[in-house]
């Protein structure tokens, strides 16, 4: 091979190279523009998501409220008694009165119950007088309180004791097993 062959090869494959190079860096930019994307994408789910206040619960005087992250009363500790969040609602307590907070610090339902268990299910048990019922996230009364004890709903059954006699219902408070 002639010395200018030799030569014309050498250049023809340092350009290649070159131009493999630069290839890949503009392939590599493009990969990293659509991680950025997506890492934007992120960033802005997490900033939304910072805008939800999260609460802690916290005791003062023997006394339970709710403050955000940034230490700011979103609850008055006047509260016996506040459980942790279950589908976005937690159950509080003042004296003998049951009710229910939402994660911003708003009372949903009001303190009219004698007791009161978590959400579960879509559904909460609360007992007014001596039965027990079930209600929804707006406070509804959603299975009359005619019963002496509950379990919690799963997969929409919940085992319930009536007149001393245990049974399973549905979420419409129909017997659907051991009637």
């Amino acid at each position: 091979m002639p010395v200018i062959s030799k030569v014309l090869f050498t250049i023809y494959a340092f350009l290649c190279l070159i131009a493999i190079q630069l290839i890949y860096n503009y392939l590599n930019i493009q990969e990293q523009k659509k991680v950025s994307v997506n890492e934007k994408a992120i960033m802005d789910s997490l900033q939304k998501a910072q805008n939800i206040d999260t609460l802690y619960k916290f005791e003062k005087n023997g006394k339970y409220g709710l403050i955000n992250q940034n230490n700011k009363v979103k609850l008055e500790p006047i509260y016996d008694e506040i459980n942790d969040f279950k589908e976005g609602i937690a159950w509080l307590r003042i004296d003998k009165k049951y009710g229910y907070v939402d994660r911003v610090g708003n009372i949903v339902i009001p303190l009219l119950y004698n007791n009161a268990s978590s959400f579960s299910d879509s559904l909460a048990g609360v007992t007014l007088g001596s039965k027990l019922g079930f209600i929804n996230h707006n406070g509804d009364i959603i299975i009359q309180p005619k019963y002496e004890d509950a379990w919690a709903f799963e997969n929409g059954i919940s085992k319930v004791k009536e007149n001393g006699k245990w049974y399973y219902i549905n979420k419409n408070g129909k017997c659907i097993k051991d009637c």
